[in-house]
Parts: C-alpha cells; sequence; structure tokens
C-alpha cells in the first residue's frame, strides 16, 4: 500500500486516511485504551487550547471564537511562524465528541492538509469561504474517515470480539470513549463485513502492540468498594481488602448499562458462533 495521495482528485483517498490513522498508533507510545488523544497530539508540538481560555487570553467572548473558527466544536491552524494551534470547545457537554473532535483535527494534520492546500485554517462542521466546496468535502471526508480509525481501530475490535466473543454499542462506547453514533457505524460495518481478516501489515503491528492491555483489561475483577482494578484470581482488594467485587461481563448488557449510565436504551449486540463468525 502506498502512503502517497493525488490532491489533484476531488475524491477522498480513504485508504490513505486508514493507512495513517493505524500508523499514528503504532509509531505512538500509547498502548491503553481509550486512546490518550491529547498526549499524542502533543506529542506532535501541537498546541492545545479551549475556547474559553482561547477567549480570556484574547479578551472576547465565546461567540467571537466560533465565529472565527467557523465551527462549534474546533479548528486547527497553521501560524506564522510554522507552528498549529489546535482548538476545540470546551463546553460541549459530551467527552466523545470532544475526542472525536481532537481526533478530526489530528487527522487533518497528519494527512497535510494545511500544507497541501496552502490553508491557514480548517475547521470541523462548516465550509469555508477560502476553500472549494469539492475540496472542503474531500478533506472534511478524509478527516472523518481518520478519526474512525484512529480512534477505533478495527485489528482492536476484532481483538476484542474475539476475547469476548462479543460485542455491542455500549461495549464500544466504554472501551474506546466514543459516542453512539460512531459505535453503531461500527456496529453496522462489523455486520457487513462478517470477517476478521487483514492484509495490511499495520493491523498486525497494530494488534499486538494493544494486546498486553486488551489481555490485562479483561482478566481483572473491580472492587465495589473502591473501584481498585485487580487480578482475577485474587480473593480479596490489595486496597482496601475488601472482597465485594465484580467481574466485568460485557455479555450482561444491562449490567454494563447500569455501571456506566441510569438510562435504559436498547442496542444493536453481534454474538459470534464456535468458530468467531458473526452469527446472522
Amino acid at each position: 500500500m502506498t502512503n502517497q495521495t493525488n490532491s489533484n482528485t476531488p475524491y477522498p483517498d480513504y485508504a490513505l486516511a486508514q493507512y495513517s490513522a493505524y500508523q499514528t498508533l503504532v509509531s505512538s507510545n500509547l498502548y491503553e485504551l481509550p486512546i490518550n488523544i491529547k498526549k499524542l497530539i502533543r506529542s506532535y508540538g501541537i498546541h492545545i487550547q479551549t475556547y474559553a481560555d482561547f477567549a480570556k487570553d484574547c479578551h472576547i467572548s465565546m461567540d467571537n471564537v466560533v465565529f472565527m473558527c467557523a465551527s462549534e466544536d474546533g479548528c486547527t491552524m497553521k501560524r506564522s511562524d510554522g507552528s498549529y494551534l489546535l482548538l476545540y470547545n470546551d463546553l460541549i457537554k459530551s467527552k466523545g465528541r470532544i475526542r472525536y473532535t481532537l481526533a478530526h483535527e489530528l487527522g487533518h494534520y497528519i494527512l497535510k492538509h494545511h500544507s497541501k492546500n496552502n490553508k491557514i485554517k480548517i475547521s470541523r462542521g462548516n465550509f469555508l469561504k477560502n476553500l472549494d466546496k469539492l475540496e472542503y468535502n474531500k478533506l472534511e471526508q478524509e478527516a472523518n474517515y481518520f478519526a474512525k480509525r484512529f480512534l477505533v481501530p478495527l485489528p482492536i475490535v476484532d481483538k476484542i470480539v474475539t476475547k469476548l466473543n462479543f460485542i455491542d454499542v455500549p461495549t464500544l462506547i466504554n472501551i474506546f470513549g466514543i459516542t453512539q453514533q460512531p459505535a453503531n457505524y461500527i456496529i453496522n460495518e462489523l455486520s457487513k463485513r462478517k470477517n476478521r481478516i487483514y492484509s495490511y501489515k499495520e493491523s498486525y503491528q497494530l494488534s499486538l502492540k494493544f494486546q498486553n492491555f486488551i489481555a490485562k483489561h479483561y482478566n481483572n475483577k473491580t472492587c465495589l468498594s473502591c473501584q481498585y482494578n485487580y487480578e482475577i484470581t485474587s480473593n480479596f482488594c490489595p486496597i482496601c481488602g475488601q472482597n465485594f467485587f465484580i467481574i466485568p461481563d460485557f455479555k450482561n448488557t444491562t449490567l454494563s448499562n447500569l455501571l456506566r449510565t441510569t438510562n435504559s436504551m436498547n442496542y444493536p449486540t453481534l454474538n459470534l458462533d464456535a468458530e468467531g463468525r458473526i452469527k446472522d
């Protein structure tokens, strides 16, 4: 697979977006889920600032920041010294939505959208007058695809599905720190794909990178007294000494919902057969 793309074509290069997302994770110093996206962004020398802090520093209103960024979510600016500033709206209540915005903006940077198109500012979710509409749509779709594959890498989903023999929307939300919409997207994609075969070598490297975390995460139990996670073979919590614990059972959707939220919702679930294939 090549990591080059023709910037003159109006069509999004989804293969490049996926390759770049996976390689960004492979080359990172991150080994746990959900992905610590702010840590990774800062490792590239990108300065991250909230809308509120930017407004305070510049002595302007939040409305002016939104107007300047042309987005209620976030934007990335290439400054005159060649450095990058990523702004995001910290007043948005959904942490999953903020994480997606950060991943989206990181996608613009990794895919070199600013350099290829010589644009100073690219915003999420709004068409900018200084961009051709086709060009803007291409950049946005590539950044969106990067964000999806970066936050929820399918090779890692496959590892978790193999471990649990099951996957559903609440589990994806909990493990990857995303919102319901991208979680539904992953479930639908897995339903259509119905296989777990990957040919790209970076996918194999990505699976190896997170295998220790996955093995440890799903062989622990949680103390209900102090919330400490400890080995499933231990009879007592090493922190508080209690033996009142719970072993995560992600097949019990009702239980996992109660542990995460007081809202009761119905979600699609995927189950596997004895050979690891998604059942019809």
